[in-house]
């Protein structure tokens, strides 16, 4: 359990002490010692991220994790109470009592007891995905359940939590997340049965019909108070380890955004008229000089960055009057390389895949290095030389701070790509 505190701790403090963390060593102070077992506690309390991310990491007992950690309100609710409990404790703690060290890890702390202190329920309405499909693909003896039923059962308790923030967005953000999770195919991939498909889709259709039978189906998105604003807010930037003095606002970033957003319409501006200079250069027999002026004139006037290509189509179709031209444009984005797809069942990665997806990571990881050094974690060191690449699946992500890139569908890539 000693070796797992400290071995958990090492990663939550690792810009504190990059060279790993030690109870004995590194915190003098009894009080802070007893608060930081609650942050241990609270860490290994989320199983999901235990597993999927740190499956070397163990239960708060220094255990293996047998069982899954189910979707229920009374849990959840004790948890919250627990990370404000810790949170005041910290905060009790006096200036003059701690060194500089130890000062570090009590500011670090604060971010974890701020994602979670402020909710009682687990946000089943805006979430239809559980996930538990994912672990049946651990071999067997690495699973957090014993059996096929055990699996069931822990899909069975946790569809009947109570609900929280029930309304027509929360349950449009429901249905998104159902159907990434609740698909025979998936769920085979990860090597279940068909009986166990089956019942698996029987259970999530039955928690899906329950939820669209709600009461509040149709009522409006929530309008929350200033307070759960604040809320919602803390607890966000928590989870992004940022705002660590709680002086930025949902209003305050707005402002800085509001820049950024004008930075993304002009780039989206630039590419739209640079797609129409390429494809429809000076002296093109598909567009006249004055047709290409007032296609750029409605682009200039879009300010939807994510809508500049469909602007840029329609407004060829409307100033031509045919979908001649559009049709090019059309072409051209759909002939755009592309990296993976089109691999059978226990096909190996092939080496033009390979090649293209290491000259893009190597790229990047450049561009990381020289843009995002110099602060107190050298975050390209903690990039991997290489991604583990897969023919299966449809995702990317990261299990132990290694990336996963699934290649199953192919995907939309760049000959010369080039971070600026």
């Amino acid at each position: 359990m000693t070796e797992n505190i400290d071995r958990i701790l090492s990663v939550t403090y690792a810009s504190e002490l990059p060279g790993g963390f030690k109870m004995a060593r590194d915190v003098e102070n009894a009080d802070l010692k007893r608060l930081l077992i609650g942050i241990y506690l609270v860490i290994t309390d989320t199983r999901g991220y235990m597993l999927n991310n740190h499956p070397d990491f163990k239960g708060w007992d220094g255990m293996p994790v047998k069982e899954l950690q189910l979707i229920d309100h009374e849990h959840v609710k004790a948890m919250a109470m627990w990370q404000r409990q810790t949170e005041d404790g910290l905060r009790r703690l006096p200036d003059n009592k701690l060194n500089p060290v130890e000062k570090a890890l009590r500011a670090k702390s604060y971010f974890t007891t701020r994602a979670g202190k402020y909710f009682d329920r687990p946000a089943v309405a805006t979430n239809g995905s559980m996930s538990y499909y994912r672990f049946y693909s651990f071999p067997a003896e690495q699973r957090p359940f014993s059996s096929d039923a055990a699996l069931l059962e822990a899909y069975n308790a946790s569809m009947f939590a109570k609900f929280r923030e029930v309304n027509m967005g929360t349950l449009d953000a429901f249905m998104f997340d159902y159907e990434s999770e609740f698909k025979q195919a998936l769920l085979k991939q990860q090597g279940m049965s068909d009986a166990l498909a089956n019942s698996v889709l029987k259970l999530g259709d039955l928690y899906r019909t329950r939820t669209q039978a709600l009461p509040e189906k149709s009522k409006r998105c929530t309008i929350f108070s200033p307070s759960q604003r604040t809320a919602n807010w803390d607890a966000f930037t928590a989870r992004q380890i940022s705002n660590a003095d709680g002086s930025e606002t949902m209003q305050s970033y707005a402002k800085l955004y509001e820049d950024i957003a004008a930075q993304r319409v002009a780039t989206m501006q630039a590419l739209g008229r640079l797609t129409l200079e390429r494809l429809f250069p000076d002296g093109s027999p598909d567009l006249t000089a004055e047709q290409r002026m007032r296609v750029t004139d409605k682009l200039l006037h879009e300010t939807r960055p994510a809508m500049m290509m469909d602007t840029l189509i329609s407004a060829l179709d409307e100033v031509t009057g045919t979908g001649a031209a559009s049709t090019k444009v059309k072409d051209a984005i759909a002939n755009q390389p592309t990296v993976g797809g089109g691999y059978s069942a226990g096909q190996p990665v092939r080496d033009t895949d390979k090649t293209q997806i290491l000259d893009m990571w190597n790229k990047i990881r450049a561009f990381i290095k020289r843009e995002y050094s110099g602060y107190r974690v050298d975050i390209a060191t903690l990039i991997p030389a290489e991604p583990t690449i897969v023919t299966t699946g449809e995702g990317q992500f990261t299990i132990g701070g290694q990336v996963n890139l699934s290649l199953e569908i192919a995907w939309k890539t760049l000959p010369a790509f080039r971070p600026r």
